[in-house]
């Protein structure tokens, strides 16, 4: 923790590894009061290996 995030503070993305989808996803919350996310973002692996 430092002076800008909080024990407490909203999250306003998550990072995480979907093991199904195989890649790495953020999901990002527009409105940090809301349950639901307003944004998923999947990261594709464009390494020459999955060409």
């Amino acid at each position: 923790m430092n002076d800008c995030f909080n024990e407490g503070s909203i999250r306003l993305a998550w990072i995480e590894y979907s093991p199904e989808k195989r890649r790495l996803q953020a999901i990002v919350y527009g409105d940090g009061n809301a349950d639901d996310y307003t944004q998923l973002i999947e990261f594709k692996n464009i390494s020459d290996q999955d060409k």
